[in-house]
């Protein structure tokens, strides 16, 4: 998949020195993956006339993991698929499935975390016409649905869907109503007839998770399906992928590919904030010397070098503090750091990640009396408290 747009980045270096912050700076190089020559109309020539993201992809050209990977399924083969975020490894099994028509099941961790990954199904299968043939469902979403359209229809539609997309929990509880032979089962005709299990993000789970996870996989194949469905694993990382494949081609009896892939992946750079106005407080400390000898002498080699200092400021001040010298903390003030990036001009987005869910309301109410009025709705939280459709409604605006 090739690049098909420029990313806004804003420049924190400018932001922080117009400020007056010092900064350490660390870059994690870019990394590109290798290509085939494959593209993605090739496979499915609907893309080309399509619409969004798979409008966007049908003249780019496949990943090389993404053809092996598609390529493995076309055999008949499970897939063990490890690359990192951004490698379109969700690509790399919904071709298949869209190229072959055979029933799917994907399984998310959850399906809140997952709304990037399934609005781009959910693009893929409309603009070759199977838009009515996905149905995403857990707990939350069944309970709407049945009150919507009620428990028979629902049934309806997950058996004559060509894609479900889920998570371990619902399916596990779905599992229980089968097992019981409850009448309560909405997924029994749809895992009956399955061609493909995705386990998604299998490293999300740990090492007790995932064997849940290999639990459910075994039961569905063992006694819900009526033939044994292909399996695909993605994961960015994995400890011992030789021992997993063993065990998928004990599950259902094929044999179990191993590919790892190589990201698309921009240069990163991360700013460690040391302080504000490091300097003026390192001059400010050297008139304490004489003091600072008489009472702690091992501190001098902390101060007398100012690369020294800046690298162990909140160590030394808080040093001083203990034997009498009083000094201001250099502390960084976030918010007037994120209103110069709200108020950068690129269009990027800025996440902030907080301990709470009160801490993020909290500094969205700072930001927003900060900002003129015409700029307050750039700024928005985002948690589970906040309705389903309006959080879809802030990701679409980001």
């Amino acid at each position: 998949m090739e690049e098909m747009f420029m990313i806004k980045v804003s420049d924190s270096k400018t932001v922080l020195e117009v400020l007056g912050y010092d900064y350490e700076v660390y870059v994690e190089e870019k990394s590109m993956p290798e290509f085939s020559q494959l593209t993605f109309s090739d496979i499915i020539p609907e893309f080309s006339k399509g619409y969004g993201k798979a409008k966007e992809l049908s003249k780019c050209k496949f990943y090389k993991h993404q053809e092996e990977a598609y390529k493995a399924l076309l055999e008949g083969k499970n897939v063990i698929l490890i690359s990192g975020t951004g490698s379109g490894k969700t690509e790399a099994w919904a071709l298949y499935v869209l190229k072959r028509k055979i029933k799917a099941l994907v399984l998310y961790p959850t399906l809140a975390l997952s709304a990037d990954q399934i609005g781009r199904l959910e693009n893929y299968f409309d603009v070759t016409g199977l838009r009515r043939k996905v149905l995403e469902i857990d707990r939350l979403a069944l309970n709407t649905m049945i009150s919507k359209l009620g428990e028979r229809k629902v049934r309806q539609l997950a058996g004559e869907s060509v894609l479900i997309i889920s998570n371990p929990a619902f399916l596990m509880q779905e599992l229980k109503r089968i097992a019981s032979r409850s009448s309560k089962t909405y997924l029994i005709e749809h895992l009956k007839n399955l061609g493909l299990i995705v386990i998604d993000e299998l490293d999300f789970y740990g090492s007790k998770g995932a064997s849940l996870i290999i639990g459910i996989l075994e039961l569905i194949v063992n006694y819900v399906s009526k033939k044994a469905p292909q399996i695909v694993v993605l994961t960015a990382t994995l400890g011992n992928p030789k021992e997993l494949a063993n065990y998928l081609t004990k599950i259902n009896g094929k044999e179990t590919i191993i590919i790892k892939g190589k990201p698309f992946k921009v240069e990163n750079r991360v700013f460690l904030i040391l302080g504000k106005n490091l300097e003026k407080i390192w001059n400010y400390i050297l008139r304490f010397k004489r003091e600072i000898e008489e009472r702690n002498p091992e501190l001098l080699q902390f101060i007398e070098d100012y690369s020294v200092f800046r690298r162990y400021a909140f160590k030394v001040i808080e040093a001083l503090r203990t034997i009498g010298i009083y000094v201001p903390l250099p502390t960084p003030d976030i918010s007037e750091i994120l209103i110069k990036y709200i108020e950068n001009e690129t269009g990027g987005v800025t996440l902030v990640f907080t301990k709470s869910i009160r801490s993020a309301e909290k500094l969205a109410k700072t930001l927003k009396t900060k900002l003129p009025i015409v700029k307050q709705d750039l700024v928005k939280t985002h948690h589970h408290l906040i309705s389903k459709e309006e959080r879809k409604e802030i990701e679409k605006l980001a």
